[in-house]
Parts: C-alpha cells; structure tokens; sequence
C-alpha cells in the first residue's frame, strides 16, 4: 500500500491503494504501466533500464566482469571469457572476485548468500550460511563469515590445496589478511572471554595474541609491510568514571614483540586525555604509530537538565555548527615513539586538522572554523607546518582558499605544491622557501568567471613525477610539466589548437599513501609513457597513449562517450562506450588487435526509443552563442506538427553523445526517451549566467533557445511544455512568472522564496546558515542580500506568483535534506489564494530525488498526465 498526499488547487485528494498495472512482452523487457490517478488514466509505455556498474578484468585478461543495475528488478552479475565468449548470468549477484589464479569467481547476492563459480565448467556453488567474505591478496585463500543458531563463525578454504577450516565465536575480521604474509587475524569470544587470534594459513594452526574477560578489541589492521598489526581495546575505568582506549602494536619479526599504549598509565601523555576511536597507522620507517588524542569524556550522567540554547551575534560559530563541527575536545594526531615510549601531541584545539607530509617528519595545520563568521562554501584557512623533531610551527600560507586540490604533498618529499591568487606554488620545507611555478606562463590555470565563485578553482593538479623533482599541472585544455626548481616549463599537449581537453587518466597509476588520500596524487612514469583522456566538443571522449617525442596514439577516441577504462599491464583495455542512439556496450581491445564487443546493454530500449538528436545554437544575453540538444519523436513524421517539453538544468550540451535511457530514477520524472516514444520533442538548452540575475538569465536563454527550434515549423509553438528539478525546478518556476510562452510546466525539489531559504539553516549538511548558496554558489548573488536587496526579490518566483498563468506541477519529497519541500509548499500555498491552476505530489520517506520505484512510476504517470491534458 501506497499513500500519496496530492493537493489539486482548492482542494485536497488522499489516494490509498494505490495500483500499478504491468503488461510483459514475451522477452520481459518492455514494461507497459498504467496508474490510476485524480484525472483519467493515460497509458504510459515504460522500460526496465539496465545500468553498467564494477566493470572488472581477471588478472590475465581472459576474464571480464561487471554488474548490472535495473530500476524495478534484482541486480545481475555478468561474468565473459574475452576470448572465447563464454558467459555466465548470476542474478541478484554483486561484489565478485577472481580467485585462484582465475580460475574461480565469488561473489555474493542481494539476498545474503555467497557462491563460488567454477569458470572452468560452469559449477556454481552455494557456500551453505555464509553471507559476507574476503579474499587474500593473491588470491588463494577465502574467508567466509558463518552466520548459524550456534553463532558467528568463520570458514577458511585454501583454494589451491581444497583444504578447509572452521573458526568458532568470531566477533570481527575485517582487513583480516596480512597483506604480505599468509597469516589472517580474527577477534573471538568464547565463555565470556574476548581474544584476538593469529591463523598461519600454511599450517592451519592459531595462535592467542591477547586475552580479556571485560574489554572489547577493534581497529584492527595490518601494517603495509605485513610485519607490524595495529588494534585497540575497548577499557572502563570506574574509579576514574570515563572510558578510554588502549593502543598496541605488535610486531612479527624474528622475536614476535607485543607493546601497548595507555593514556591513564604513560607519563608522558597528556593529562586529561586519551585516545580516540579513530583508526591508528604506522610510520614507514616503523617507529612510530600515529593515533588521535582526545579529551576525556566523562560517562554521561544526565546531571544537567537545562536544555537552552544560547545564540549570540557575537560568537564565531553558530550553535548548530558548534554541535556539530567543533574540534575543540579532538581528536587530534599525535604521535607514539615506539623506542622512547612518549607521546607527542600534532594538532590541537587551535589547529585540529593535521595531515603528515609525504616523508613523515612533518606536518600541515590547519583550522577549518579559524576565520568564521563567514559565508563561503569552505572557509579560507591558514595553513602551519608543524616540525615532528624540532617540535616548532612555522607559518605556510594565509588566506588560503580551502579547495580540494589546492593542497598536495608530495608523496616522500619535502615539496609542498600550493594554489593562490590564481598561480601554482612549491613550498621547500628544508629550505623554508616558496616558488611561484607558473607565473611566467601565457595561460590560465583557473577557471574564469562564467563559473559561479565557490567552483572558481584551478583546472587541476595531474600529479607527480616518479622522481618527485617535477609535476604535471593543467590549464583548461592542457597539460603542463614543470620542474620544481622552475628550470624547465612544457606543455606536453596541444588541446588548445582544436579544443580538446587532456587529462591523465588514472588508468594504472601508483597508488596514493592511505594517510594522505586527500592531499596527494598519483606519481607518473616519463619513461613509460601517460595515457590521457580526451574530451572533445559535446562531451565526446576518448583515451590516448602519451610517449616522449612521438604524436599521441589513440586508444579510443571518436564520436562516442568512453568511460569505466580498465588497462591489463600490456595486453588490453576495457572499457564501456555509447552514443547517443547506442546503449553503453562493453568493449574489449587487446593490444595489436581490433575491438571486441563483449555485451551490449539494453538493446530493446535501443530499437523502441532510437530517434534523431541535433545541435541548435542561440544567443545568451550578452550575444554569446548557445548550444542546445534537439531530440525528435521516435517515428518522426516532417508533416505533422508535435508538442514539445523542454528541460532545463545549467549546461546539458555536454551530454550530446551519452544514451538517454528511459530511467525514472536519472531523469527525476522526465524520461526523456519515454517523452520521446510518445510524440514530443525535447529541448535540453545551455544556460549562461549573469551575477545577481540568475532567474532572469535562465529566462533569456531559454527563451531563446525555444525561439531558435520553433524555426522548424514541425513544433507546435502553442505545445510547448518545461519541466526542471532542484535548480532547474528553481528556474522553471521563475520563467514561467516572466513568459506565457509554456502551455503547461513542472517544478520539482526547487528553490521557490530565496528569502525565506537565505535566512535559513542547513542543518544536514553543512550545519551552518544557507547564505553559502547565494553568496558564494550555485545562486549567483555574490553579495549579502541587503546590498543587493532588490536582486533577491526580483527574482524570487513566490515574488511574481501572481503574474503566473502556466499550469504548474509542483512534486518534492517530505525527507529532502538539500531543498526542504516547505518551499514547494510556499508556491502551492502562493498560487492556491491566488486561484491559479497548480497541482502539488509530495512523497513521504523520500528526499531530493525519488529513490523508491513504485514512487518513481508515480511520478512518471502523473508528469505525462500533467504535459498531456496541457499539450496534446
């Protein structure tokens, strides 16, 4: 049962029992479904899209893997030999892996089971009560968590050998193989006792690491190397009335040493703290563990009843940010010297975030809140190093734009590279001296100002060279090297001569350190060659081979969308393609050989929704040209006139060369190809923007754009429908109060009164006032709103309610986290007392977007309804 809250004008409809009926074809493709709804009923013909998702090769490329995702049935796994075509069908399978030297495939399902297929005969087999497991690294030995009336067990197999053995009282294994050694570590409990345990899986045979009656073990993990396992214990002091946690280190080297850190017994640890739950790591040189300290929390006693907030003018941080962001109590990285037993705090209540340079004898401070009040997406921060020997902090850089990207460390160097003031930077930690890289260069490594100002940030830092002395930077279409002693600067690409744009891509790059994922990038090989992504004109893109004095090679690259590239050392890549009327296919292509289709997705929605698809290009307002995507009806008739709908969302032109399912779910009740099928254009425009106006920008160019395609006399100029979701159901509820120029409109999970939100609070997400988004995003503003008052009220749409004439369906989600549904529901309210024609869906249980598909049907039936009473 379904129960739907619609509210129709003046009057209010509960819908309960709400029914959907399916008629199947014989291939079970195609779904056909008709809702009943306020108004008549309107056959509505649907499809089950099939998405591609964990597309995979096997270690010698023989075999590739990949998922496939539908809206409304269980997921299948798809396993092919890519030479001999040998395909197997694993439904309701997800989270395959190649085991035993390729010669198995385990996977589990979406109903909590694990099973092994034989690649070499076809055998699949259900591993009874097991329904999670990990694999080792190479692959021979499989862990598999048992869940039975006795409890929690674990069953090893050594895949090579078919030998088995079964582990009683598990509690937890996760990252439980050594990622060097065969050795796994489990934690247990059996008769009130908690342990964690070592398996020689050679041998079969456990060994007890550590034993307790009242203490929980977690964090358990391995070091890179495989001789150290780091974990923590769970301790309750009473007489002290606080937890705290204990920190060890054991060390399998020739004399196997267990050493443990307590904050209530070390001398050296800072009074009144302790250590976090957060996962600990070691040094690379195996030293040191870096942990997090935190102060102590004592066990809650509910002693104060008071339950007052205090707001202030004053104070820095609003209390909902308070709540939720401050680091004033930690935790904070510190370190263990393992020699000396001491402690050494890293960051602190003025600098909690703290990340280790790349050759850990440094650190970068910062403070996300230092400068607050503000109203940014991410505040400016100022950036500290902190020396690990010399105890002493040094300032960086102030007022940095707090960006990803804008901060990387190299990987084991002293090097720090740094984005200010629209330039790259080196900082020489030895040497305490900064370099501007790019100063001299006659390019630009930032984006312009058609951008709005939180995404105004530098194209792009592609990473470093293997030997760390040079880095790989980009400007808008290509890539730079340059040297960090600025002794040489190459531009290793031509994109700018025929607007293609070049990236590297991360097709087999090294692997980034794990304590600095955010701030460090890849390392890259000269000798070796690059292998580039390309992307061309209407998002057209490819990938292409870089070497040392030779023209680019292509892997791929042409009229077609390529995404998902696998590279197999050598041998071959994979990768999936599509067009704008062909669904993604899989391809495989060894080197030195043609390509091999390996599957192609969705072949039914490519006969029954195939149509022609144009580029149109108009004037903005200020006389820059446009592009725009004209899709046809399916079965286009040139003598006939048709109904058009056109949707709205920022810049689509970029989306010229991907497949247009009939997807619910992606297409937030417009199903583009559905539209199409059933006898409309669709118009999908560019936007441009101007500071401060974005409504009456949005109008202009969408006025145009539908200018421009009525100079094809087959579109109805009186059939003309818009429909746009979250910014995009902003902009159609503005235009329609500036235009009669649309017969019928739907705007959903849209910004409706742009004062009521700036005075608001997100407390979702950011946890701060929503001015962010008028000041600093995707609103445009720039300036507080009482600056430039008038703006905001000029184009709010609730401020030109009255001046609406379009029908206007309204549709948003009562648990929407992004734009809360109250704004829809201002409209409604707004357009009711004024008696205009407005129809509101709200659906429970769903936020920005529609995640349930009877929900998605819902929205389908009662969007064609709305266009078709309004346009057909």
């Amino acid at each position: 049962m379904l129960d739907y809250n619609i509210l129709i004008g003046t009057r209010r409809l509960e819908i309960s029992h709400f029914i959907i009926i399916f008629l199947f074809t014989v291939n079970a493709c195609p779904i056909f479904g008709q809702a009943l709804s306020p108004e008549s009923p309107v056959k509505i013909q649907g499809y089950n899209s099939a998405h591609i998702y964990w597309l995979n090769l096997s270690t010698n490329g023989n075999w590739a893997t990949w998922n496939l995702h539908y809206e409304s049935d269980a997921d299948t796994l798809m396993v092919k030999n890519t030479e001999n075509g040998i395909k197997y069908n694993l439904p309701k399978g997800t989270n395959g892996k190649f085991a035993n030297s390729n010669k198995l495939f385990i996977y589990t399902t979406n109903d909590n089971q694990v099973k092994m297929l034989n690649l070499n005969n076809g055998h699949n087999e259900i591993i009874p009560e097991a329904y999670k497991f990990q694999l080792s690294k190479s692959g021979r030995y499989l862990a598999l968590k048992i869940k039975s009336d006795k409890g929690y067990s674990l069953l090893i197999k050594d895949l090579e050998q078919n030998r088995n053995l079964r582990l009683s009282g598990i509690m937890q294994y996760a990252n439980a193989f050594n990622p060097k050694k065969p050795w796994l570590v489990y934690t247990t409990e059996v008769n009130n006792k908690k342990s964690i345990k070592l398996l020689d899986l050679k041998k079969f045979e456990s060994l007890k690491l550590i034993e307790s009656k009242n203490s929980d073990y977690f964090n358990l993990s391995w070091s890179d190397d495989g001789k150290s396992l780091l974990f923590m214990e769970k301790v309750s002091y009473s007489q002290k009335e606080y937890y705290t946690n204990r920190l060890y280190k054991f060390s399998m080297h020739t004399t196997p040493k267990l050493m443990y850190l307590d904050a209530y017994k070390n001398s050296s640890f800072p009074v009144g703290h302790t250590i976090s739950n957060r996962k600990p790591f070691l040094s690379e040189n195996g030293n040191n563990v870096f942990f997090y300290l935190e102060k102590i929390q004592k066990k809650n006693n509910n002693s104060n009843p008071s339950k007052v907030e205090i707001w202030k003018g004053s104070d820095a941080l609003i209390p909902v940010t308070k709540k939720h962001k401050n680091r004033s109590n930690g935790p904070w990285l510190a370190t263990w010297d393992l020699k000396a037993n001491s402690i050494t705090p890293i960051g602190n209540p003025q600098y909690p975030e703290a990340v280790l340079t790349g050759n850990e004898e440094n650190a970068v401070l910062y403070n996300n809140w230092e400068h607050e009040p503000q109203e940014k997406a991410a505040a400016d921060i100022d950036l500290q190093i902190y020396s690990l020997k010399k105890k002493s902090v040094t300032p960086l850089v102030t007022n940095f734009k707090n960006k990803n990207g804008h901060l990387i460390i190299s990987n084991n160097s002293d090097f720090i590279v740094y984005f200010k003031n629209k330039d790259w930077w080196v900082y020489n930690i030895a040497e305490s001296s900064h370099k501007n890289l790019t100063a001299e260069l006659n390019t630009t490594f930032i984006r312009d100002s058609t951008y709005y100002k939180s995404s105004r940030v530098a194209y792009g830092f592609g990473g470093w060279l293997t030997e760390n002395n040079a880095i790989l930077l980009y400007d808008e279409y290509d890539i730079w090297l340059i040297e960090l002693d600025g002794s040489r600067k190459v531009k290793l690409t031509s994109g700018n001569q025929n607007k293609i744009q070049y990236r590297l891509s991360n097709v087999g790059l090294i692997n980034r350190k794990s304590n600095l994922i955010k701030y460090s990038k890849p390392e890259y090989n000269l000798k070796k060659g690059l292998i580039l992504k390309a992307t061309g004109t209407l998002g057209r893109t490819g990938y292409l081979k870089w070497k040392k004095n030779k023209p680019l090679q292509k892997i791929v690259f042409g009229a077609s969308y390529i995404s998902a590239m696998k590279k197999l050392n050598k041998t071959g890549y994979l990768y999936i393609r599509e067009t704008q009327n062909t669904p993604p296919q899989i391809i495989y292509k060894r080197k030195g050989s043609e390509e091999k289709k390996l599957y192609q997705s969705n072949e039914t929605a490519a006969k029954l929704f195939k149509s022609k698809r144009e580029i149109i290009e108009y004037p903005d307002q200020n006389g820059e040209l446009l592009k725009g995507i004209l899709m046809y009806p399916v079965h286009f008739d040139p003598s006939k006139k048709y109904p058009m709908i056109v949707q709205i969302y920022e810049k689509v032109s970029e989306t010229f060369y991907k497949f247009k399912l009939p997807d619910k779910l992606k297409d937030n009740g417009i199903s583009k190809r559905t539209f199409s099928q059933n006898g409309y254009f669709i118009l999908l425009p560019d936007i441009s923007y101007t500071t401060g106006n974005p409504g009456f920008s949005a109008v202009h160019c969408v006025k145009s754009a539908v200018n421009e395609a009525l100079k094809y006399n087959f579109i109805n100029k009186t059939k003309i429908g818009l429909a746009g979701h979250s910014f995009g159901g902003y902009e159609t509820a503005f235009i329609i109060s500036q235009t009669d120029m649309f017969a019928a409109a739907v705007a959903s999970s849209g910004i409706m009164d742009l004062t009521s939100l700036y005075f608001s609070i997100d407390e979702y997400y950011t946890k701060k006032s929503t001015m962010w988004r008028f000041e600093d995003d995707q609103m445009r503003f720039e300036k507080p709103y009482f600056e430039i008052q008038k703006n905001y009220l000029n184009n709010s749409p609730i401020q030109h309610a009255n001046k609406i004439k379009t029908p206007l369906l309204l549709w948003a989600g009562k648990k929407d986290l992004l734009v809360d549904y109250s704004q829809s529901l201002e409209m409604f309210l707004a357009l009711r007392r004024l008696k205009k024609e407005v129809k509101m869906l709200l659906y429970e249980d769903e936020g920005h977007t529609l995640l349930n598909f009877e929900n998605q049907i819902n929205n389908e039936v009662q969007v064609k309804n709305w266009f078709d009473t309004y346009l057909k």
